[in-house]
């Protein structure tokens, strides 16, 4: 479909390196999903890739003492083309290394308006109010002298977007058709934590995501849970100093304030003994 390769640009910082990661990857991700976009048989169209962008040019995550990316674990639409609220969709016209990076900031700017809070899009979403705001607060009120960053990522980085029998987005964890071309031709999630390099990851995903976790991060070592907090695990990621992956279910999904509210505290205990704070 494209007979070209992307050329890298020079690089000068975080933002920059994200840019090449996705773009070594971008066209032969675009060249498997155009037949699904345009195809009949597949009522659940994918949705746009889930490209992270921190904010201030990646200075405020470079410049923290302690940096926290927490992961959901599929998007559930991501500004998907055929959606009647969202309007962006992929540019298959993709002539050259400049056309490539600027369909990555096309796209990145949805992550700046959705997660670096240029919009309000991410007030109305009931995952963060019930689910990351109160494990990010739990962390400021337990550190408040040291500077903390957060990114939010996605353990799919390709979700299921629009359902064109259905006529609305698809929920849940991404069609296996999706999924597999995400793993041939957008593997990148081990990539993004080679370059931001977190100090913390928190899995923020359930018991569901473990078979995605263990196919698409570079796990080294992985420890059996307490007796008292046996839905938080600890596991070992290549390029993180420490990993904290939960198995209850998502607050929006059945899980109690006060089960919630117990299993951050421990979080936030873990972290503070983790790194002497």
């Amino acid at each position: 479909m494209y007979k070209f390769d992307y050329i890298p640009k020079q690089e000068s910082d975080i933002n920059d390196s994200l840019i090449n990661l996705y773009g070594s990857h971008l066209l032969a991700l675009y060249a498997a999903l155009k037949p699904i976009y345009d195809g009949k048989d597949y009522a659940v169209k994918p949705a746009l890739p889930f490209l992270l962008w921190p904010k201030n040019n990646g200075n405020d995550w470079t410049n923290a003492d302690l940096k926290v990316m927490i992961y959901g674990r599929e998007t559930n639409g991501w500004d998907n083309p055929d959606s009647r609220e969202r309007k962006m969709k992929p540019n298959w016209a993709l002539n050259n290394s400049d056309d490539v990076r600027n369909e990555i900031d096309a796209i990145q700017n949805i992550y700046d308006g959705y997660f670096n809070f240029t919009t309000k899009q991410e007030q109305n979403n009931r995952f963060f109010n019930l689910g990351l705001y109160p494990i990010v607060e739990s962390i400021k009120l337990a550190l408040p002298s040291i500077k903390v960053s957060y990114l939010w990522n996605e353990i799919s980085k390709i979700g299921n977007g629009y359902n064109i029998h259905k006529d609305k987005v698809s929920c849940g964890k991404p069609k296996t058709y999706i999924h597999d071309i995400e793993m041939k031709h957008f593997n990148v999630s081990q990539g993004e934590i080679d370059i931001l390099k977190p100090d913390v990851i928190i899995f923020l995903a359930g018991k569901a995501a473990t078979p995605y976790i263990l196919e698409k991060f570079n796990i080294i070592t992985s420890h059996a849970p307490s007796l008292e907090f046996p839905e938080i695990s600890e596991i070992t990621i290549s390029n993180v100093k420490y990993v904290l992956k939960t198995n209850f279910k998502h607050p929006s999904r059945g899980l109690s304030k006060e089960t919630r509210d117990k299993n951050y505290l421990e979080i936030v205990r873990r972290i503070k003994q983790q790194f002497g704070l």
